[in-house]
């Protein structure tokens, strides 16, 4: 696995420097060393990550009645297969890719620009989401009307990905406590991404970046790149993410020598005791999170605590973490965003083992380092804030 890092500053010649960090292997302890001047800039502990943008609003969907009165069934077309459940998110995004980039581009842009003046027969705002991508995918459909329910699907995640890092800052936020948003659910509406999401991805390329100390840069280049979606090194970004996230099988990432069923109060006694800093991978029922201790060099200790779909927390004392992690687990507005791998109500338990950056396991079994996947998350180095 490789990070690609490109400056903007200039080497001997003048020209702009590449770094690729081996993340796992021997080389692992260098995982963004050449991260001390990139172009995309750390968040300093005192700074506050700029706001994702906002995308202009989706003003409230008008559409007309079909008159269907004098449409009769001459019974010569087939009735198409239904496609299952499971299975709408995968064709639905087909389509739009297929769309998008097809003959029938100009069309699809002007319904996505511009959805508000798409009439859509069938589609209502209360119809739920996997309705509107059936409804994408009926034959009938525009390009035009695909652009259209691209954009409202889009504006629905935009929204609860929003609602979800507005929970976590109202419920965390205090004394000792640093709260950066991380809303998944944008940067996969962005990406055009509809599948269980890329929370192992991140997860774990947040954690490599905690063993180095640059879980700031991390989460800003995250940002940097939503902010100019369109960007070609964006572009990268993105799809290089996504393919660490499939590197993984369902709880790949978790080291069987270190693994457990544990409730969630077994989290905290692993970490507080550690002289070094120290990630502990937690998967709840389809999802992925992380907590951890960073020690630094003058021995202060920050806990932390990171959901893809709420934010990164940073605590100034274990009292602070402890609070933290109660609030997460068993608060009315909290608990429900990490539902627990077993059925017993009155003892829930999460999977958790220690982060161990050399074990991906695929396909049923345990890869070495050789075996990690080669994957380039590659840093833009063309962005501009004056351009956007």
């Amino acid at each position: 696995m490789y990070v690609r890092l490109i400056r903007t500053h200039a080497d001997k010649d003048d020209g702009p420097i590449d770094v690729y960090t081996e993340l796992h292997t021997e080389l692992s302890m260098q995982l963004l060393s050449s991260l001390a001047n990139p172009f995309l800039p750390a968040i300093a502990p005192d700074q506050s990550v700029a706001s994702v943008p906002d995308q202009p609003a989706v003003t409230a969907h008008t559409r007309s009645r079909r008159d269907t009165a004098n449409v009769t069934d001459t019974g010569q077309t087939p009735k198409p297969k239904k496609i299952k459940d499971a299975e709408v998110p995968k064709h639905f995004i087909k389509k739009i890719s297929d769309t998008k980039v097809g003959p029938a581009h100009s069309e699809f842009m002007q319904g996505f620009n511009r959805p508000s003046a798409v009439v859509i027969p069938g589609y209502s705002d209360k119809m739920s989401a996997l309705a509107l991508m059936r409804l994408a995918l009926s034959p009938s459909i525009t390009p035009e009307q695909v652009g259209a329910l691209t954009r409202l699907n889009e504006q629905r995640f935009i929204n609860t990905s929003h609602d979800h890092s507005r929970v976590f800052s109202k419920e965390l936020s205090g004394s000792g406590v640093k709260v950066t948003p991380m809303p998944q659910g944008y940067y996969l509406s962005v990406i055009n991404q509809l599948s269980e999401g890329e929370c192992a991805g991140i997860s774990h390329l947040l954690s490599l970046a905690v063993r180095e100390g640059k879980q700031h840069i991390f989460l800003g280049n995250i940002y940097q790149a939503l902010a100019y979606p369109d960007k070609p090194e964006s572009q990268v970004f993105f799809r290089r993410l996504a393919e660490v996230q499939l590197s993984f099988e369902p709880n790949g990432a978790h080291d069987p020598t270190t693994s457990k069923d544990v409730p969630y109060t077994a989290i905290a006694p692993e970490l507080t005791d550690s002289p070094t800093t120290k990630t502990m991978l937690i998967s709840s029922s389809g999802h992925r999170i992380t907590a951890g201790v960073i020690v630094g060099p003058d021995k202060e200790r920050t806990y932390y605590f990171s959901d893809p779909n709420g934010a990164f927390i940073e605590f100034s004392s274990k009292e602070a973490f402890d609070e933290g992690l109660k609030k997460v687990f068993t608060s009315a507005r909290l608990k429900g965003f990490n539902k627990p791998i077993n059925d017993n109500s009155f003892r829930p338990q999460y999977q958790m083992s220690v982060f161990n950056p050399h074990y991906i396991r695929q396909g049923g079994r345990s890869q070495g380092p050789s075996a990690t996947p080669d994957v380039r998350c590659c840093h833009a180095n063309e962005v501009h804030t004056s351009q956007h």
